[in-house]
């Protein structure tokens, strides 16, 4: 978790220089990809970005960008539930079939 802490804090403070936007999002995505395989929640990223947020001396407009890494990281998540949703969904409709299958 605390590796995870690091690479989410030294996302924010990129996001505050950066100039290529798309290459950073990239980052955030690969940075989600982690989070998710090492079962981290989104509540526990947006704990993260708050206590890093807040104990960075920054104005509105740096704390508004700052949300751009937090915005990514829990679309990712989203992505990853609606895949979830998903397989359930299927899973249920073959239990169906099956079932169906085995009454007759």
């Amino acid at each position: 978790m605390e590796e995870c802490k690091q690479h989410y804090k030294q996302l924010i403070d990129e996001s505050l220089v950066t100039q290529n936007k798309q290459q950073f999002l990239e980052k955030c995505n690969d940075f989600t990809d982690e989070v998710i395989k090492k079962d981290i929640l989104p509540e526990d990223i947006v704990n993260i970005h708050k206590s890093y947020v807040t104990s960075l001396n920054l104005n509105k407009q740096q704390i508004f960008d700052t949300l751009d890494v937090l915005q990514e990281v829990v679309k990712g998540f989203g992505y990853s539930y609606r895949d979830y949703q998903k397989l359930v969904d299927k899973m249920q409709f073959h239990d169906k079939e099956i079932d169906l299958a085995s009454r007759l």
